[in-house]
Formats: structure tokens, sequence, C-alpha cells
């Protein structure tokens, strides 16, 4: 398996041969989805965090998104519960970071047996699926 450096050294190779499509900046957040895809979640959250601090909007936001559903997966609800929250109750989040945002509430409401229905009904109005 690829090491964190390998694989932003991978993207960045492949986005300078004109195979990838980010620029530069997003590189840690694309870099912490093939990261995710290949299982690797601890490297993957370590880029996604990287992401947040580093890439230009949208991808700072939806890196945070990314970043709360791996919290929330090793069962940190309450550090996910609040990361999705700042970002859902922002109105200068971008629309799609705040629709994924209020989804993942909804979802971890519903999974927690709590009411989610609010969050969800949000993540609807700005576009997510239901």
């Amino acid at each position: 398996m690829a090491s964190e450096p390998d694989t932003l050294d991978r993207l960045l190779e492949a986005m300078s041969a004109g195979v990838g499509e980010a620029p530069e900046d997003r590189a840690a957040y694309f870099a912490g989805l093939v990261e995710l895809g290949e299982g690797q979640e601890e490297r993957a959250r370590k880029l996604f965090r990287r992401a947040s601090r580093s890439c230009s909007t949208p991808y700072d936001a939806l890196a945070r998104v990314a970043a709360a559903q791996l919290e929330a997966r090793r069962g940190k609800h309450g550090v996910a519960v609040r990361a999705l929250r700042s970002i859902a109750d922002d109105d200068t989040s971008p629309e799609a970071a705040r629709a994924m945002a209020f989804w993942h509430l909804g979802v971890i409401a519903q999974s927690r047996g709590e009411d989610h229905e609010a969050d969800l009904e949000r993540a609807r109005s700005l576009g997510a699926p239901a």
C-alpha cells in the first residue's frame, strides 16, 4: 500500500502528465479520496485534515465533511457531529458541503435513534438526494 507522500506524489505526477485534472492546491483532497478508495482510512483522514487547511473552496469544506464522516465511522459521533454542524450551520460554507454535512448529520442521528428529519430536509433543500 502507498504511504501518504507516495499517494500525493503519484497524484501530482499524473496531473503534471495531463492525466489528472486537479490543481496542486487540491491534491491532498483527491489523494485522500484515493486512500479512502484503497481502504486506508487513517491515511485518508490525515490527508483530509491537511486538505481542510490547504485546499481552495469548496475542497477545504468537502475535506472537513469527509474527515468528519471518518470520525463517525470510528464511533466518534460527538466529534463528527460538531464538525458537521459547524459546516452545515455556516451560511458562508459552499452549498454542496452544507448539503453533505446536513445529510451526514441526519444519517448519524438516524443511526442513533434520534430525530433526523430536520437535517435530512435541510440536505434535500440544498440539493442532496433523499
